[in-house]
Formats: structure tokens, sequence, C-alpha cells
């Protein structure tokens, strides 16, 4: 009898670990999680991530809660409570239902986790409710927060992210979890970073490629295109296809490729994004508007045809949405947790001033230019 006490024990356990629900998605991140008979839901989040890792009730950032953890300076768990209503920073949650706890005996953290925490909070809440039938989502990042001592600190944007279905978090100790086996998928970028090399960085090097082929390049070629025509003969026309076609085609390509191999998944949740798209796809046709109007010039024509009236004034249209694009590009780069001071927005306005000067003081000296024969000759000879 005196292994009574050792075989009851192991018998708990073991009922414990029958009770519980959990999904584990390849060697990046597991949660488990169970409810006790007060209707309150015990979690605990495994990953391998080296900054911060997120779990959140919902099916996407539109609308979740979100509980992050990382190590504090004393090797510790901060947990923090956060609300998202979009594809930004989870602000500070509004609610205060949530309790760091110690974690289980019987969950033993997985050899490649790097953060291990547990909390406990009610089923039922104000914002988001778990019940059997919910969808969970869970992000992580290998940067450190800014403040590893502050619940309320920012974090910098997620390299990895995924969605769980199935998993019933509701079922009470001491039953056995017999639903569905519950599914997950994790988002990774298509390349990881160098080493030495920070997402913030790519996304620097994405708005500076940006800014040069839609607002610096597009306004030397059709201020080539517009004012210089007699004085540069037909060499208007290489100036304007290189600014136009190599400078702005070539960036555009690259700096929508570097964003893609080095992020999760598109969400083309943000204005930024979606114009961004608009004009990229725009991009292109004013390429096919360009090259038949140049295919169908006729230097003996008596008034402007309306395939180059369309080319100038999709052209503009693009042009002007892409600059405020890149306003739109800011306010995105700060909310995914990257600080930006405002003086690189009036860096950008004093460019775009200068751009407009410009532009005004050539109309009244110089006035626009229209092609002709002399104009032309290398191309339709």
């Amino acid at each position: 009898m005196r292994w009574l006490p050792q075989i009851t024990a192991l018998i708990l356990l073991a009922a414990q670990a029958l009770s519980t629900s959990s999904m584990c998605n390849d060697n990046l991140f597991c949660v488990t999680g169970t409810k006790d008979t007060r209707d309150n839901i015990m979690i605990t989040v495994h990953s391998s991530a080296l900054g911060w890792v997120g779990f959140g009730i919902g099916s996407g950032m539109a609308d979740s809660s979100i509980y992050l953890g990382w190590k504090n300076t004393t090797g510790g768990v901060i947990l923090s409570s956060r609300q998202s209503s979009g594809y930004a920073v989870p602000r500070v949650s509004t609610e205060n239902i949530v309790t760091l706890v110690a974690t289980p005996a019987n969950i033993i953290a997985p050899s490649w986790a790097r953060i291990t925490f547990t909390f406990v909070r009610p089923a039922v809440s104000s914002i988001k409710s778990i019940t059997s039938g919910s969808t969970y989502i869970y992000a992580m990042s290998d940067v450190p927060p800014a403040n590893l001592d502050s619940p309320e600190t920012t974090i910098r944007i997620h390299n990895r992210r995924g969605v769980i279905r199935g998993l019933d978090l509701t079922t009470e100790f001491g039953s056995n979890n017999t639903s569905a086996i519950p599914t997950g998928h994790t988002d990774q970028p298509v390349l990881q970073l160098p080493n030495g090399v920070s997402y913030d960085y790519i996304l620097r090097v994405h708005g500076i490629m940006m800014v040069v082929a839609w607002s610096i390049s597009p306004a030397i070629g059709i201020f080539v295109a517009r004012y210089l025509k007699i004085t540069l003969g037909a060499k208007w026309f290489h100036l304007h296809i290189f600014f136009m076609f190599v400078v702005t085609g070539i960036l555009t390509i690259a700096s929508i490729v570097v964003v893609y191999i080095y992020k999760t998944s598109a969400h083309f949740s943000s204005y930024h994004e979606v114009i961004g798209l608009t004009v990229g796809v725009g991009m292109l046709v004013q390429f096919f508007l360009g090259f038949l109007s140049n295919a169908t010039f006729n230097p003996k024509r008596s008034r402007i045809p309306l395939q180059d009236r369309v080319h100038w004034w999709f052209g503009r249209i693009l042009a002007l949405l892409a600059i405020v694009n890149v306003f739109f590009g800011m306010n995105l780069y700060d909310s995914l947790g990257f600080p930006i001071s405002v003086g690189y927005k009036i860096g950008f306005g004093i460019l775009i001033a200068v751009i407009v000067i410009c532009f005004i003081a050539a109309q009244c000296l110089i006035g626009q230019k229209h092609h002709d024969e002399s104009t032309d000759t290398l191309f339709h000879s």
C-alpha cells in the first residue's frame, strides 16, 4: 500500500493530460488549454520566438483579444493583454481579466521552446469570449519589444503568424477531449532575413525605392515630355522611356518583391496596400498606353489624338495616387511598431513642393511643347 499515493498522483496527472486540448505547429508554436469548474480557461503557450509571441481569440487581427508574452530583463515572463481592431500594433486591452500563473508540472516545454507562459482568464468576456467553436490566431517575432519590463511597450511586426481551427479550449478538467483534431498553419516569409538585417531595414529600403520610383522619376519623365521636346529633339523620348519605364518600372517591381519575400502573406487591409496594388497594376496599363501612343504617332496630325490624352491623364492620376500613398505608407510603417519622425513627412512634403514649383515655373517660362517630325525622326523614319 505504500505505493498508493504515487499511483494516485500518476492517475490524476494522466486525467489532467487527457482533459486538455492542444495544437502544435512544427517546432514553432504550441498551445494547450483546459477549463475548470468555475468556467476559467487555463492556456499555456510555447514558442520558438526569440522576441515575443502572441495568442489571440478571434479569426484575424480585425477583431481579437490578444495575449502577448516575452522574456523580461530578469528572465521572467511579461504578459500583456491587448485588443486588435486592424492590421496594426494591438493596443492595451481595456479588460483586466487575465492572470499570469505558473505552468503546470505535467505540461512539459518542448526542447525548442524559447518562451513559455501560462495564463488564466474567464471563458466569458465582454470583448471576446472563448467557446467550443472559437477560432484562434497566433504570431511571433524574433525582435524583442522596446521595453522588456513594460506590458504596455511597443512591439515590432511579426515574422510568423498562423490560424488555429477546431481547437476546443473549453474541455473541462477530468473529461476526455473527443473533439475533432485541431488544425493550424503558420505563414512564414518566403525567405528568412539575412543575419544582421531587420524587417525595419527592409521597409525603409522599400520606402526609399518607391519615393524615387513614384515621386522623383515620374516628375523628371513628365517634365522632359512636357517641356523639353524641342530643346532635346528626339532624345526626349529616350529620357522619357528611361525614367518612366526603366527607373519607375524596375524600382517598383524590386520594392514589391523585397517586401513580399521577407514578410508573411499579404493582407491588403490598409489604404497603403490597396492603393499600392492599384498603382502597380495601373503602371502596366500606362506602359501599354505609352507604347500605343508612340506606335500610332502621326507627325502630320492636326489635333492631339485620344490615346495621347488618355496616356497623359492616366499617368498624372497614377503619380498623384502614388504621392498620397507615400503618406499612407509612413502611417502604416508607424502603426507596425516602427516610430517615424514627423521630419520625414515634412521632408517629403518639401520635395513635392519643389517639384510643383518647378512645373509652375516651366509652364510660365517654357510652356507645353508638342512633338512633330523634327522631334521624332529617330523613331518614325
